[in-house]
């Protein structure tokens, strides 16, 4: 019980993530991952093939290649981390339009509807400003990757032909070799492609392993503690005090004192 009783664990956070993290965990196990394992094995055989006709050039080609890769890993990271950012506000949000749903009369007659509204309105633009930034810097990623690549291609072009003026490559080895360029452009632009679909689906995919990995506040099958050697059946609550950790200012028993008797039966409502 005390895992619902946590903010990020709201029916409305709940119901937010079941509806967002499993699609996104669907469209990254579907056959999208395929297509990525096919794209990385050309380009690891187009690497073996480079290296045999030319080692030199498949060298500065590979080094491009590793630069592409870890932006594309920064961008999948950043998409990971503002993705968790914006489910938590998209989730804060639903959990504010579940409540007040679920307690519409009372927010009527309270009057309150200006000050929800207030809220949800700061909510929806916070997660619009987080999508904003990713939009930016994925963007700019993205053009990095895109417009470096022609450049590249010219420096490359430079270096063959000095190497052919001065005979120390032939022509059909340079034909390979680029050959092999072109596959490997294909495969980057497709990765580069698919990396915020790919930052959604391992922020849902961790969020999954968090939850199938924690570990209760309450251990039901634990034997430590105290053990109770003359019980007879008599509860007695005492001056008890409880309030919710998501209210802790409000609470719900106040110096509450109740005796059951061993066989009386009582019902709290």
């Amino acid at each position: 019980m005390a895992y619902f009783d946590l903010p990020e664990n709201h029916s409305g956070s709940i119901s937010n993530r079941l509806s967002s993290e499993a699609l996104s965990n669907q469209e990254l196990l579907g056959a999208r991952l395929g297509v990525i394992c096919e794209a990385m094995a050309t380009l690891g055989f187009g690497i073996l093939l480079g290296f045999v006709f030319s080692w030199e050039l498949t060298l500065i080609v590979f080094a491009y290649i590793i630069c592409m890769f870890l932006l594309a890993f920064f961008q999948i990271r950043w998409q990971a981390r503002l993705n968790k950012c914006s489910e938590h506000i998209l989730g804060q949000a639903s959990a504010l339009a579940t409540e007040v749903l679920h307690n519409m009369r009372t927010v009527k007659q309270l009057s309150i509807e200006y000050e929800i509204l207030q809220q949800f309105s700061h909510l929806v633009n916070q997660a619009f400003t987080v999508r904003r930034n990713d939009t930016v810097i994925s963007g700019l990623l993205l053009s990095i990757c895109w417009g470096s690549q022609p450049f590249f291609l010219y420096i490359l072009y430079w270096i063959v032909l000095v190497r052919l003026e001065s005979n120390e490559m032939h022509d059909k080895d340079t034909l390979m070799v680029f050959a092999f360029v072109t596959f490997a452009f294909e495969t980057l632009r497709f990765i580069n492609t698919l990396t915020r679909q790919m930052g959604s689906s391992l922020s849902a995919a961790r969020g999954f392993f968090d939850l199938f990995d924690r570990t209760p506040t309450i251990d039901n099958g634990s034997v430590d503690g105290r053990q109770l050697e003359n019980f007879q059946g008599q509860i007695e609550f005492n001056q008890v005090e409880f309030s919710y950790p998501s209210r802790p200012t409000i609470r719900v028993l106040n110096k509450f004192q109740l005796t059951i008797e061993p066989g009386q039966w009582v019902a709290l409502v």
